[in-house]
């Protein structure tokens, strides 16, 4: 004979406290970095401070990808909206990788080394608050936008060839230990040029940076 429903089992219990949606002690994890561009001129900087100049500011940037121009901030160019502050979510990031926007392919036929003159000679800085996170020099952080170029002496010609960032699945990044990002926190993450002369370089080139990241929030 059939049988009374029965109470479901404490274990059962917090197992469906555990599946739902609104769930304070369980937040979604799901992979979105930060990331923001900034220009590098041909006269050279510095020093590059970037995360700076938010979502909708204006500033230099390669256009129509031949040219420089200012123009506002979209999420082409960063994912973040207050300056040097991250959004209202908390981030694990797991590592740091660079990318390179060059002004159209001349550039890269005449003079291919104008990126490689920017990562020989920089080095990133990476703090929270006041408390320092990494230092390393630029040419052991990997690039999402690799370049490979040649000339030939035989036909008097130059190739090049770029090679694509890839999906989550082959990410590149230099990678450390997991670093919480807490919500409305101020880091900065500068790029320092040169060693006190400027470095110039034929055309203007964009740097973008991307804190490999997951994001956190409620669920």
């Amino acid at each position: 004979m059939p049988t009374a429903a029965t109470t479901p089992s404490a274990s059962l219990q917090a197992g469906f406290n555990n599946s739902r949606v609104n769930n304070p002690n369980a937040p979604e994890r799901f992979w979105q970095p930060l990331y923001d561009r900034m220009n590098y001129p041909t006269a050279g900087l510095q020093q590059i401070q970037f995360f700076s100049i938010p979502l909708g500011q204006a500033t230099t940037l390669i256009v129509n990808g031949t040219s420089t121009a200012t123009t506002p901030k979209t999420f082409l160019d960063t994912n973040l909206q207050t300056g040097n502050m991250s959004p209202q979510k908390a981030y694990l990031i797991k590592g740091l990788s660079l990318g390179f926007v060059h002004s159209g392919t001349t550039q890269l036929q005449t003079n291919p080394f104008d990126r490689a003159k920017i990562v020989n000679m920089s080095w990133f800085q990476f703090s929270i608050g006041d408390k320092s996170i990494l230092v390393l020099p630029s040419m052991i952080i990997p690039e999402m936008t690799p370049l490979v170029s040649g000339s030939s002496t035989v036909n008097n010609t130059s190739t090049f060839s770029y090679a694509g960032g890839g999906g989550y699945a082959g990410l590149v990044m230099y990678k450390f230990d997991d670093v919480t990002l807490d919500p409305g926190s101020n880091f900065f993450l500068t790029m320092n040029i040169g060693r006190g002369t400027l470095e110039t370089v034929t055309t203007a080139v964009d740097i973008v940076v991307m804190l490999q990241a997951y994001m956190l929030r409620a669920s």
